[in-house]
């Protein structure tokens, strides 16, 4: 699939969520009521002005907490922070009326704002409603991972490997292994992921493996992403001893010590292979693979589950008790990580002069 083709796929897949969340959770009735609540409010006492507010507070944070775009890999949660339609995303619109009716009546605002921003966003509504039949006449479809299959997205900036194919295809390697050997540990059987599709920008990759991996995958690049995160700490943290001219004992290697507990606990929880030996190997084995991710994490690839994946399939990722929620919130912790490591992986001394290698203390 061409660079074109997945950017307007990218952009069918958020109009699409968009629109949806906007009939979920009824963003311009909820807009409407807000407005009108305003401007009652001189006429109603504190306790009637609480009774109504609370229920819209209450559907507000329920929104900010849900909403599907919390799940959004961070590079496209960008792209939507630069976009025209950010300021009228579903939260948005749910932090705009917790503002608009704070617990305190007397500090709320006029209702001419509200007013304002409800026409707003039934404009932000529309346009996305007529980009989706525009978009749909050239052929672009929403890219369908198959059912009961996990979709995982491995982004891999152009830096990482220098423009070179033979890099891009070790880097890619790395992953591709790392998600093959999970997926033995926790089905018995070893399943080689499938390309859906690759963007060649700043490339894009899609995967699809089978659902057993969700977990065990999400919660390891979880760890690692921590793992790195904690090494970079150190070494910063030892790095200004040795600035100021004191002596600092040799550092030992936490980011493996965090992975190896990391997979003893995924290998105890989601493990289903029987046979010590070959466990004893699978082991091993992911620990090397997660050790040849991490440079390449380190310097900027990231992992996540595909915003595409079938809604009813992440229900079952997170499983029968679970909701669609808890994989948002998995999502939403990795995001976090994300971006404390490109803020620390930023800093001059930290700047990494050899791939394979996190930096020493």
């Amino acid at each position: 699939m061409g660079d074109e083709s997945v950017l307007a796929e990218q952009l069918l897949t958020f109009a699409q969520d968009f629109i949806a969340e906007y009939q979920q959770y009824n963003i311009i009735g909820m807009m409407r009521t807000t407005a009108g609540i305003l401007q009652r409010k001189a006429g109603l006492d504190l306790a009637r002005y609480g009774q109504e507010a609370a229920p819209l507070r209450q559907n507000c944070n329920k929104i900010i907490a849900e909403t599907r775009f919390n799940a959004y890999p961070t590079e496209w949660q960008r792209v939507i922070s630069e976009s025209g339609l950010a300021r009228f995303l579903p939260a948005k619109a749910a932090k705009e009326v917790l503002t608009a009716l704070p617990t305190n009546r007397d500090m709320s605002p006029q209702s001419t704002e509200t007013n304002i921003y409800e026409t707003q966003c039934a404009d932000a509504l529309a346009v996305a409603q007529s980009f989706i039949p525009f978009v749909q006449r050239f052929s672009v479809e929403r890219m369908a991972i198959p059912k009961d299959e996990l979709g995982i997205l491995i982004e891999l900036p152009r830096h990482i490997f220098e423009n070179e194919a033979d890099g891009f295809l070790k880097k890619l390697e790395r992953f591709t292994d790392l998600i093959a050997t999970l997926s033995e540990i926790v089905s018995g059987h070893r399943h080689s992921p499938k390309m859906l599709y690759v963007s060649t920008s700043d490339p894009s990759i899609m995967l699809s493996t089978i659902l057993d991996v969700a977990p065990s995958f999400i919660g390891l690049y979880k760890d690692i992403l921590e793992a790195i995160i904690k090494s970079l700490e150190i070494a910063k943290a030892f790095g200004m001893i040795r600035e100021i001219g004191s002596s600092v004992p040799t550092v030992p290697n936490v980011a493996e010590t965090m992975i190896r507990t990391s997979i003893d606990r995924l290998i105890d929880v989601h493990g289903k292979v029987d046979d010590e030996g070959r466990k004893k190997e699978l082991h091993n084995e992911l620990l090397l693979r997660a050790k040849e991710a991490m440079p390449t994490i380190r310097a900027g690839a990231r992992l996540s589950v595909a915003v595409t994946t079938n809604e009813n399939t992440i229900t079952r990722i997170v499983g029968d008790s679970g909701t669609v929620e808890t994989l948002t919130q998995q999502s939403q912790i990795t995001q976090t990580l994300e971006i404390k490591l490109e803020n620390l992986a930023a800093e001059p001394a930290l700047q990494i002069k050899h791939d394979d290698e996190l930096p020493q203390a």
